[in-house]
């Protein structure tokens, strides 16, 4: 791939070969299309720069991509250890965390991020599942209503708080959530699912 910004990128570098800000912007660029280079030049800027967060962040998301999830973890800690305000990357370890079925160090991870930026509602979002996953429901309800007062019309923060209320018994208001997820277009896997619960919980 070829564009204006990266012939200007490589030519920066060529001429200015430790330029530091080059390498992170051109890794940012090709990361987009080729993974294998955007990690080379964050290796780069590691090696130029081993004090430098962004570049370790950045290189922790390339191995997310590459499905190499350890390796990602590690410089996430790093990136961490430089600069623990970095709310996406407290975000994104909890991410990894949740995949690998860590959840209470998920949590943790989304609670980070939630300190740094209250109203981020993906975090919000991910810290419910992962409440719903260890089964603590009312935990995972009042998460729900958090993120419910960020994005009131957001469809996947109904379906997980109606899990929890299914999971307390509280038949009347999972069905309510259900009901609410659906007609506010929830989709995939998880409108399925909704679909199901919601046929289950009418027999009751």
């Amino acid at each position: 791939m070829d564009t204006p910004e990266l012939r200007y990128l490589n030519q920066l570098i060529e001429e200015q070969p430790t330029n530091i800000t080059a390498y992170l912007r051109r890794g940012a660029v090709v990361a987009e299309f080729d993974l294998s280079l955007a990690l080379a030049d964050f290796d780069k800027a590691v090696e130029l720069d081993p004090k430098c967060a962004e570049a370790y962040g950045n290189r922790g998301l390339v191995h997310y991509r590459m499905k190499n999830l350890e390796l990602a973890l590690q410089d996430y800690q790093t990136a961490l250890d430089i600069d623990p305000g970095l709310v996406e990357i407290h975000f994104n370890r909890g991410l990894i965390r949740a995949k690998q079925q860590d959840f209470k160090k998920a949590i943790v991870d989304f609670d980070n991020a939630i300190s740094l930026e209250p109203d981020y509602h993906s975090a919000h979002n991910e810290r419910t599942r992962c409440l719903l996953n260890i089964s603590s429901y009312v935990a995972a309800i009042e998460s729900a209503n958090k993120a419910m007062k960020i994005r009131p019309a957001y469809a996947s923060d109904y379906y997980y708080r109606a899990i929890a209320y299914d999971g307390l018994a509280e038949t009347s208001k999972a069905k309510q959530d259900l009901e609410k997820a659906l007609a506010l277009g929830i989709s995939g896997n998880q409108k399925r699912d909704a679909e199901n619960l919601l046929n289950k919980l009418k027999d009751r």
